[in-house]
């Protein structure tokens, strides 16, 4: 659905929210989304996963409200007690009246400490530059007139705002475990 609205998921027919809204688990949607235990309304672009599990719906018992249609579980590796590991992982690409190559790098690292204890992680980055170019951003929401006359120069320095591009787009994202196993 795009930047502003989430990629909103539909298991088994089942969509509460016909105009497209999107929004996550406290705006109506019928999937829940987790990442492990922890519910997550939000789109995520996961990396190091064991494994993802959905689970057709009504979850109610389980896994509250908001999932009558089901819950997609997103359940990460976890720490390796007796394997290093360094992957490093790299994308660029293009998209079609683009404004330049986007790039999307990460690297994932596990390192056992001792016999009790492995750190494992994960960090990326996206840099999309996205399909617009759009060199003006709006000089004070909720003030400011959006709809001007473009020809208009004292319009357009009365109302907008120069960016580079307003469409750019960088996310930095990660994920980091710990994890302790009792000698018995």
């Amino acid at each position: 659905q795009g930047g502003r609205n989430g990629n909103e998921t539909i298991v088994r027919g089942i969509n509460a929210d016909p105009l497209g809204q999107g929004g996550g688990n406290d705006n109506g949607t019928t999937v829940a989304t987790y990442l492990g235990e922890i519910p997550v309304p939000i789109d995520l672009r996961l990396n190091d996963l064991s494994r993802v599990e959905v689970l057709l719906g009504p979850q109610g018992t389980l896994y509250g409200a908001g999932t009558l249609g089901g819950a997609i579980r997103f359940i990460p590796n976890k720490p390796d007690f007796n394997d290093s590991l360094l992957e490093i992982r790299g994308d660029a690409f293009s998209i079609n009246e683009g404004s330049g190559i986007s790039s999307d790098f990460g690297l994932t690292f596990n390192v056992p400490v001792s016999e009790t204890l492995a750190i494992r992680g994960s960090i990326d980055r996206l840099d999309n530059k996205g399909f617009v170019d759009y060199p003006y951003v709006v000089r004070q929401p909720g003030v400011s007139e959006p709809d001007i006359d473009p020809n208009d120069p004292a319009a357009v320095a009365a109302n907008f705002s120069p960016v580079e591009d307003a469409n750019g787009q960088e996310t930095v994202s990660g994920r980091f475990a710990l994890s302790w196993q009792p000698i018995n």
